[in-house]
């Protein structure tokens, strides 16, 4: 008699509990941060490139942004800029899926 598949129903908690989990979602968020610095323009003081940051956010979600006060305008462009969009070519360069916060 074959035996039936029964999910776990509390894999998901299981697995974000796991070192190793947390370990590879760390690593992926550094290639998606290193992948930005690639991409990004150069500029004169070279400071947009270096304050691009990682940090995991009080839900446990890996964040990757940039410091910068000018980050909006390489990220999403202005009237006398196109937009380079490091952050979002990046992760996805990555291989990870693109989730934007909301607008606040």
């Amino acid at each position: 008699m074959p035996m039936r598949f029964i999910p776990n129903p509390h894999f998901t908690e299981e697995l974000k509990v796991q070192p190793l989990y947390k370990a590879a979602l760390e690593a992926a968020a550094n290639a998606a941060k290193e992948n930005a610095e690639q991409v990004a323009p150069r500029g004169e003081t070279g400071y947009y490139e270096s304050a691009f940051v990682v940090f995991q956010d009080d839900d446990g979600n890996w964040v990757l942004g940039n410091t910068d006060f000018a980050a909006h305008w390489v990220e999403w462009g202005s009237v006398n800029n196109p937009a380079y969009a490091p952050l979002r070519r990046g992760v996805q360069a990555a291989g990870l899926h693109l989730r934007e916060a909301p607008r606040p």
